[in-house]
């Protein structure tokens, strides 16, 4: 997943459309189970970040503490792109991500 990072700072539910085009057998809950490991993996080894992004101006960020991970990654809203409470969760990666992956912007 971060190999193939745009610079972008993405939505999850990305995540979730990449484990879904690369195991299209998987139904709904089991792509979202595999997604959410990966994701949790990732930010549990401090590849990526994960954020709360205000929406609909994007205007404020708040990043996602290691204690809120599961909670968030278990909220069926934060698989969607409109959010809720005025909220997407997004991911970047962090310096020590990039380093890892070779990001290059």
């Amino acid at each position: 997943m971060l190999d193939s990072w745009d610079g972008s700072v993405p939505g999850i539910w990305e995540a979730l459309g990449e484990v879904r085009g690369a195991f299209p057998d998987l139904g709904d809950q089991e792509a979202r189970d595999m997604a959410s490991s990966l994701l949790r993996q990732l930010a549990l080894e401090g590849s990526i970040e994960l954020c709360r992004v205000s929406t609909p101006d994007e205007g404020r960020t708040e990043p996602i503490a290691e204690a809120e991970l599961e909670a968030t990654l278990a909220r069926p809203s934060s698989w969607q792109p409109t959010g809720s409470g005025g909220f997407t969760v997004n991911m970047q990666p962090t310096p020590a991500g990039e380093r890892k992956y070779e990001i290059t912007r």
